[in-house]
C-alpha cells in the first residue's frame, strides 16, 4: 500500500478577503493610530481566532458601492457588515442571524439658512422637501420604505457623501440623512475636497430612531456563503457567549484606540 507525504510547508492555508463600510463607529472606525477597530473587527478576530487555518485578509476600499460589486462578482469574499434591502437580497446571501442589532437614530440635515423649512413633525412632513442620497445606499426598513413613496424629482442621488454636504449646503438640496453623531466625521473626510465645509452649516430637522440588523454577506452563486456560513454562525454564537453586548458597545463609543474583544 502507498502512502502519500503531505509536509507541514505544503498545506496552504485558505485565504478570505473582505470589504467594509469604515466610518461607522462602534462598528467599524480607524482609531487615533491608524487601525480598524469596533464591534465588528472583534468579532473578524474572533473568526480568525476559532479558524486558524484561514487567513483573512482586508481588500481597503474606499467607496461603498465598489465594496459591494466586488463581492457580488466573488473576487472578495465578503462584506463585513451590512443592512439587508430587497435590491441587494438579489444579488447577496446573508447569514441567517444578524452580526448585531443596530439600535441607533438617524438624523435628518438641513442648511442652517435654509429658511424655507419649517417644523418637521413627521416623516410626512418631510415630503414637502427634496433628499439629497448616495446612490444605493440603504437607510433601514423605515426611511427605505419613505424615500420609495418620494416622487423622482424629490430625490437627487450622486456618487459621495461630499458631494451631498455641499449640495445641501449650497440649497440645490433640501436635507441629507446620517447616522447620529457622524457628521463632523463625515466632514473631516471631505474637506480636502470641500474645504468650505464645516459642521456649523447644517442643523437637525427631524431624528428618526431605527432598529436594525447587521449582517455578513457573500456575493450569490460565488460558493462564499456555502464554504464560511457555518463558521462564521459559529463564531458569532461565540462573541454572544464570552462578552456583554452593550459594554462593549459602550467601551468602542467611547474608545481611546485601544484595540481587541474582551472574549474569555
Amino acid at each position: 500500500m502507498l502512502f502519500s507525504l503531505i509536509l507541514p510547508g505544503q498545506l496552504q492555508a485558505e485565504n478570505m478577503t473582505w470589504c467594509a463600510y469604515f466610518n461607522w463607529k462602534p462598528w467599524i472606525y480607524l482609531t487615533s493610530q491608524g487601525e480598524h477597530a469596533g464591534i465588528l473587527i472583534d468579532q473578524l478576530s474572533l473568526f480568525q481566532q476559532i479558524n486558524p487555518s484561514i487567513t483573512v485578509t482586508l481588500k481597503f476600499i474606499d467607496n461603498w458601492k465598489r465594496c459591494q460589486a466586488e463581492v457580488a462578482s466573488g473576487k472578495i469574499s465578503f462584506i463585513l457588515g451590512a443592512n439587508k434591502t430587497p435590491e441587494r437580497e438579489k444579488k447577496f446571501d446573508y447569514l441567517p442571524e444578524p452580526s448585531f442589532l443596530n439600535h441607533s437614530s438617524m438624523l435628518a440635515y438641513s442648511a442652517l439658512n435654509n429658511d424655507k423649512i419649517q417644523k418637521i413633525h413627521s416623516l410626512n412632513d418631510l415630503k414637502r422637501y427634496r433628499l439629497a442620497m448616495v446612490r444605493g445606499n440603504s437607510y433601514g426598513d423605515t426611511l427605505d420604505t419613505f424615500i420609495k413613496t418620494l416622487e423622482n424629482d424629490q430625490v437627487g442621488e450622486v456618487s459621495s457623501q461630499g458631494q451631498i454636504l455641499k449640495l445641501v449646503s449650497i440649497k440645490r438640496y433640501d436635507y441629507f440623512l446620517l447616522p447620529a453623531g457622524t457628521l463632523a466625521t463625515t466632514i473631516k473626510k471631505y474637506q480636502q475636497a470641500f474645504p468650505t465645509l464645516s459642521s456649523h452649516q447644517f442643523r437637525v430637522i427631524y431624528e428618526i430612531p431605527r432598529a436594525t440588523p447587521v449582517y455578513i454577506v457573500f456575493g450569490k452563486n460565488t460558493g462564499n456563503y456555502e464554504k464560511y456560513a457555518e463558521q462564521w454562525l459559529s463564531t458569532l454564537k461565540a462573541y454572544y457567549s464570552s462578552v456583554n453586548f452593550d459594554d462593549e458597545v459602550r467601551r468602542h463609543q467611547n474608545t481611546n484606540g485601544q484595540l481587541g474583544s474582551k472574549t474569555k
